[in-house]
């Protein structure tokens, strides 16, 4: 009764979990054409896809996936973008989840349950999704499909991977495996040069990894999979840097045909103020915390409470972490002690600016009263070791409670930027004392590892993105940003993971801190349904306007055709609302045809024959 009672609520759990991308699928399907979504779909239709591609290699991109991609669905037509929301929240959750299971086999660790593992890809999924600089990366049909689209492709394509890593053993196999793990890389880049940046900066920064991550007996496949990656990607991006619409490209955003990137000396200031702006990002924070609080609470649950192994040595506070932490709190002094913003409301209750003084002044003194009494500390872990665990749920405790500073309305950009980096030092801090003791304990462990190499590989791989975003075109866009939205979805799932992992096995080793403990698992339940709730409703509230949006896109559409049908032509074609869908980003206001900018007269005579009036 009791085993199925357990089932019963972790199924009401799961469904829970879906919710949020069930919301996003229902708002993909009020999804319409809008900007150049009109120009790629109608191209595809008269050319096809292999003409369709190569139509736009020779006169504008590249991106031969992209425009082979628009020529398979323009048949959809108008339902186009209301189809690749299904397909790319699909795809994504499916990766994910069949990543996480082949990572458990490629690093022998036992599976977890299924319905765990789902619930873990899918909350990476909404999280992702909430994450993005715009609605419109996913709702808008050329965005999605040219950024958000290949980050799911590449997930699918990496789980696949590091499921048959272990199983490859003969060398031809091995060969067949990587030439199509190649091909999907191949085709992958092609979706869009920006993503292909980032996936050669990931694939990269993969190498080293595989001789410090991977098992010995695996290394050789894993290598081989890393490096056939790297040649597609790079093949791939060379066709698309040679296609004759380059130039014509490069054209319109003023660059020198001599020169694809520009080098200018404030190139340095403005990818730095470009990466802060991530930084001080609500929703990308909310991602980062909302993955760490669901994977602790998830990870928690399955704790051993039993002593497993005999004590090898207490838990005890390390003076590195401690240090850093000192450190980080007072080199960043200056950006809470100076004058805050000249807007007077920064400092209308509540003051957020006077509240994260505060917090930078108790930090401070804690940080120096536990420097002070370390030794003291730990005497005091060596009597009671079933105390070790006050160390993470104080830190954990920090670390949300300043998340809720971020989340306040009028704080500053210094602030917000105090507050983001005490928070990820923290959790550093917190990663590299349990490291510590894995050492001292003389066990191996490769968690610490784990969440280096996640940082390393999401942040050089956003480095790449913004340097390649910042200086093509000389601006941001915001909608091919999907990636870092991903990646700090992504490291919060390697914290919470590491972190969770951690204490288990510290509760299995020594003392077991069962209250503590099962505070931080609570703790971290209310959290994540905090996010989750604030998602869900964000979402569930958006619902109405995509349906006013989409039902007079279609009465609209409708009417047009129908009078063309008859043979009538309106002299006035009725104009959408310019408020009537209210989602930031570059084409906010280009849902309309006539917006539609497709820098060649042949496809406009086109569309203008088949959608205006």
């Amino acid at each position: 009764m009791l085993g199925s009672r357990h089932r019963a609520a972790w199924a009401v759990v799961l469904v829970l979990a879906l919710l949020p991308l069930m919301l996003i699928v229902i708002l993909g399907s009020h999804g319409r054409l809008m900007g150049d979504d009109f120009c790629h779909l109608i191209s595809g239709l008269e050319y096809g896809p292999w003409g369709n591609a190569l139509y736009w290699r020779n006169s504008l991109n590249g991106s031969f996936s992209f425009y082979f991609l628009h020529g398979l669905t323009a048949p959809l037509d108008t339902q186009a973008a209301g189809v690749i929301v299904a397909i790319i929240v699909l795809a994504w959750t499916f990766g994910l989840a069949w990543m996480i299971l082949a990572c458990h086999q490629l690093f022998r660790r036992d599976r977890p349950p299924l319905i765990r593992t789902v619930m873990m890809a899918a909350a990476l999924v909404w999280l992702a999704v909430h994450g993005l600089a715009t609605p419109l990366s996913i709702y808008f049909y050329s965005a999605a499909t040219r950024h958000t689209l290949p980050v799911a492709i590449f997930v699918v394509a990496l789980a696949a991977c590091c499921e048959y890593i272990p199983r490859v053993q003969s060398v031809r196999r091995l060969v067949a495996a990587c030439a199509i793990f190649a091909l999907v890389a191949f085709v992958n880049t092609g979706m869009s040069e920006v993503l292909g940046a980032v996936q050669l900066a990931l694939l990269t920064i993969l190498l080293p990894a595989v001789y410090t991550m991977i098992p010995r007996e695996f290394r050789r496949n894993s290598l081989a999979f890393v490096i056939s990656g790297l040649a597609a990607t790079v093949a791939a991006l060379l066709i698309m840097a040679t296609a004759p619409g380059v130039a014509k490209r490069l054209a319109m955003f003023g660059i020198d045909t001599d020169s694809p990137l520009r080098v200018r000396a404030d190139l340095f200031p403005k990818v730095l103020e470009h990466i802060q702006s991530f930084l001080i990002d609500r929703e990308l924070n909310t991602a980062f915390i909302g993955m760490l609080a669901i994977c602790l609470f998830l990870m928690l649950t399955v704790q051993r409470s039993a002593q497993t192994s005999p004590v090898r040595k207490p838990f005890q506070l390390a003076l590195p972490p401690l240090l850093l932490c000192l450190l980080v709190q007072l080199l960043l002094l200056p950006l809470v002690w100076i004058h805050q913003s000249d807007d007077q409301f920064v400092f209308a209750p509540p003051p957020p600016a006077y509240m994260v003084v505060g917090a930078n002044i108790s930090i401070l003194a804690s940080l120096a009263a536990i420097h002070l009494g370390r030794q003291r500390i730990n005497a005091l872990l060596l009597n009671r070791p079933e105390n070790w665990a006050a160390i993470p749920a104080l830190t954990l405790g920090v670390v949300i409670t300043l998340f809720g500073l971020s989340q306040l309305q009028g704080i500053n950009w210094r602030a917000a930027t105090y507050v983001s980096c005490s928070i990820y030092t923290l959790l550093f801090a917190l990663l590299w004392q349990f490291h510590f003791h894995f050492q001292a304990s003389g066990k191996k462990s490769r968690f610490f590892a784990a969440v280096l190499w996640a940082f390393t590989v999401t942040g050089v791989s956003a480095l790449a993105l913004v340097v390649l975003n910042q200086a093509i075109g000389d601006r941001q866009f915001t909608y091919n940003l999907s990636f870092i939205s991903f990646a700090f979805a992504f490291s919060g799932f390697i914290c919470g993971i590491s972190l969770a992992y951690a204490i288990n096995q510290v509760n299995a080793t020594a003392a077991p801190a069962i209250r503590p403990t099962l505070a931080l698992m609570y703790g971290s339940a209310i959290v994540a349904t905090a996010i989750w709730f604030s998602i869900l409703l964000g979402n569930a509230e958006n619902v109405p306007q995509f349906e006013r949006f989409s039902r007079a896109w279609d009465e609209r559409h409708q009417l047009i055709l129908a009078k063309r049908k008859g043979g009538e032509r309106l002299a006035t074609p009725p104009r959408l609302a310019k408020d009537i869908l209210k989602i930031p980003g570059d084409f906010r206001d280009k849902y309309d045809y006539w917006q539609s900018n497709c820098a060649s007269d042949e496809i406009t005579g086109l569309i203008k024959d088949r959608y205006r009036a």
